[in-house]
């Protein structure tokens, strides 16, 4: 495993770390289009391709304690990979560290919601996707990453905002108008404005699908869907959530094999940065 250039301080001890990094490489029931269950690799080297410091923020990587954990090796699919998933994260984060994850299928998202309730913690949800993720079954898997987010219902009871979404079935696109707060990929300043002031001074774990993002700039993943972010728009983010406690975050659903260019990984890599420097920085 090669270790993420986002920790500068090779000497630095896990348990001095405030922020850690924790790859999760599974990939559960899929489409054709497979491939995220090497995500956190091909993140960790794109991250070699970044600078530490970002110009929007004044911040540098190089000034926190960010520690790399490795990979969460899980076997098997559905509910039971899932769960010994999230009994394997809440061993691996401790109390006030800010945990960032690299998928993997978004249903590692299940896991890593799952371990921080699970800690006691307290907070809402922002889910960035092309997609609500919540089809009560996706080809006869109810535990696939189609369908995480309503998987999450069945423990988690905050709110969950969702932004970016541009497709879906009418099925699960009416369960999560009702039971999230569902923002269509052209409302997405408007859900943006909404989401940030709802979670003002509160705790949020952000959820972000590299397929929220334009297919021209994040071309290596399962699902890509025209219409997504652009960079701008992702950087607003950024700043919109500036006054939020931001618990944690995860970045999912990297597909290098689908991308011989690379600038899907490398734009993880950029988000996760700036996602690092913009709200624990």
């Amino acid at each position: 495993m090669k270790y993420c250039e986002f920790c500068l301080d090779k000497s630095l001890e896990r348990e001095k770390s405030e922020i850690l990094i924790l790859g999760i490489p599974f990939e559960g029931s899929v489409n054709s289009r497979g491939g995220s269950s090497a995500g956190p690799e091909a993140i960790r080297e794109a991250s070699d391709c970044i600078e530490s410091y970002s110009p929007f923020f004044e911040k540098d990587l190089a000034d926190l304690k960010i520690y790399d954990d490795g990979n969460i090796m899980v076997k098997g699919k559905g509910k039971q990979a899932l769960e010994a998933a999230a009994g394997a994260v809440w061993k691996r984060i401790s109390k006030g560290v800010k945990p960032v994850f690299l998928g993997g299928d978004h249903s590692i998202s299940y896991a890593a919601v799952k371990a921080l309730v699970s800690k006691g913690h307290e907070f809402e949800l922002l889910h960035l996707d092309a997609h609500t993720d919540s089809q009560d079954e996706f080809s006869g898997d109810s535990w696939s990453y189609a369908s995480w987010v309503r998987r999450s219902r069945e423990f988690f009871h905050g709110n969950i905002y969702q932004l970016g979404v541009r497709t879906g079935t009418k099925e699960d696109l009416e369960y999560a108008s009702k039971a999230h707060k569902l923002f269509l990929a052209p409302q997405f300043v408007e859900g943006l404005r909404w989401v940030s002031e709802k979670t003002k001074g509160k705790n949020l774990y952000v959820s972000i699908d590299i397929d929220v993002m334009d297919p021209s700039l994040a071309p290596g993943t399962s699902n890509p869907v025209y219409g997504g972010l652009n960079a701008d728009q992702i950087q607003a983010l950024f700043y919109a959530l500036k006054k939020t406690n931001v618990i944690g975050m995860d970045l999912v659903e990297v597909a290098p094999n689908l991308d011989p260019s690379g600038r899907t990984a490398i734009l993880a890599a950029e988000i996760i940065r700036d996602g690092i420097l913009a709200w624990w920085g």
